[in-house]
Order: structure tokens, then C-alpha cells, then sequence
């Protein structure tokens, strides 16, 4: 089936990212999210038209500042003061467009953001967009496979079981699915960390970006649990991206 546009990860992360937060919505009660949503949604909006529009002198469609604040807004815990939402949008947005290297930005927007909000206020991660698992997984293998980022999940996935196995070993707790997949965030890997514009470009990079985000986020999780493994593994890992990218496919 042909469509009149051209479809791309964008298109699919942002129709699948809607869905989970509708439902999220639904679950969490309306009072309780949309406030935050539209917070987010209208600083991100507005901050990167009105930046697009200084730098290129037109109106362009800010998709991508949307879908970071559906990642932003979701992934806060509910009920958050307002300048929170408000902070994280702006920090991302503005390192989307200051923080780059050969005109290509080095962090995920919405991670970045997350990550500044962490620092400074000590915010609670709750990623309530998330709540059903196997929706999750689902959604994730097919957008996984729609995209071709198996390069990334599978190390990422398959490195975070290793690592939870081992450490279950030493430790001598009991070997359950919950103890192997306590280090490691589904939605963060299916929808977040393949995200094409902060990933390494060639196969070999992709590999070695999901394995290394893997690691972090244990270790994050270990060593400085009061942090939020994912998104502060992710900010060190898309350090490594430009000398992955000279890797050989």
C-alpha cells in the first residue's frame, strides 16, 4: 500500500508514541497528565518554530519537537510543577540546536532535557507511557523491524541479560525473568535509544552503542540508583557516537 507522504521513523514513533499516551491518559486520569502534556508540547513547539524560523526564515513542521515532548512529558513522573515540563522542553530543544558536531546534534533532545531536570531538581522518572508491557514489546518489535534497529536492541537487550545474569550469580539471588530484566528499560530501548539522528550511522557503531548503553545503565543503576539509569546512560553513550561513526560498517 502506497501513501501520498513518505513514511519514516518519525512517522512511525510518532503515531505508536500517541497511542501509548493515550492509554497512559486513560489509566493516570486526565487531570493528572494533560496539563503536563500541553506544557511540554507548547515549549517545545514554540521554542523550535520560532528558532527554525530565525535561522531559515520559514515556518517548518516541528514533528520532532513534538515527539520529544511526548517523550519528555511522559516519562515524568505525573503532577509535576509546571517549570519542570517547561525547563526539560527548552533545555532539549536548545541542545538540539547549540550542542552539535558537523551540523548534526549529539544528545536526544528529550533525553538531554530529562537529564538537565534530574540534575537540577532531582525529578522522578516514572515513564507512564509505558504501563502495559507486552503493548510495549509489541509495538517495539514492530517499529524495531519497520526501521531496521535490531542492531541496537539486540546488543542492548542481549548485554543487559548477560550483565543482570552474572550479577544475580555473584550476588546468589534467586535467577527469576523479573531479576534478568531489572536493569533493563523496554520502552527506552525500542523507541528512545534507536532514535536515527543521535544513533551511529553503521552497523558495527550500532552494535557497540547498544552494548555500551547496556552497561551504563547497569552501572548507573548500581552504583547511583537515586538516578534514572536509561536517560543518564544514554547522555554518556552519544558521547561515544562521532568515534563510532568512523567505524567501518
Amino acid at each position: 500500500m502506497k501513501f501520498p507522504f513518505t513514511i519514516t521513523f518519525k512517522t512511525y514513533i510518532g503515531i505508536i508514541l500517541f497511542i501509548l499516551t493515550i492509554i497512559g491518559i486513560i489509566k493516570n486520569g486526565v487531570l493528572q497528565t494533560i496539563p503536563q502534556l500541553i506544557i511540554t508540547i507548547a515549549t517545545t513547539i514554540i521554542l523550535d518554530v520560532s528558532i527554525n524560523y530565525i535561522k531559515e526564515k520559514e515556518f517548518i513542521l516541528p514533528d520532532s519537537a513534538t515527539i520529544s515532548a511526548l517523550f519528555i512529558a511522559t516519562a515524568l513522573s505525573i503532577n509535576q510543577v509546571w517549570y519542570i515540563p517547561i525547563t526539560a522542553g527548552a533545555i532539549g530543544i536548545l541542545s538540539k540546536h547549540i550542542i552539535k558536531i558537523k551540523e548534526k546534534h549529539i544528545f536526544n533532545p528529550a533525553v538531554f532535557g530529562l537529564f538537565v531536570v534530574i540534575l537540577l531538581f532531582d525529578v522522578k522518572i516514572e515513564w507512564w507511557a509505558s504501563q502495559i508491557t507486552w503493548l510495549v514489546i509489541i509495538l517495539g518489535l514492530f517499529i524495531s523491524y519497520k526501521v531496521k534497529r535490531f542492531h541496537i536492541t539486540i546488543p542492548y537487550f542481549l548485554t543487559s541479560i548477560i550483565i543482570s545474569l552474572i550479577y544475580n550469580l555473584i550476588a546468589k539471588n534467586p535467577i527469576t525473568i523479573g531479576n534478568l530484566l531489572f536493569s533493563t528499560n523496554l520502552f527506552f530501548m525500542f523507541f528512545i535509544l534507536v532514535e536515527p539522528m543521535t544513533a551511529p550511522t553503521n552497523n558495527k557503531g550500532k552494535i557497540i552503542y547498544g552494548i555500551l548503553a547496556a552497561i551504563f545503565s547497569f552501572l548507573i543503576l548500581i552504583f547511583i540508583p537515586r538516578f534514572e539509569p536509561s536517560i543518564f546512560a544514554l547522555v554518556i553513550t552519544d558521547l561515544s557516537v562521532p568515534l563510532l561513526n568512523k567505524l567501518e560498517s
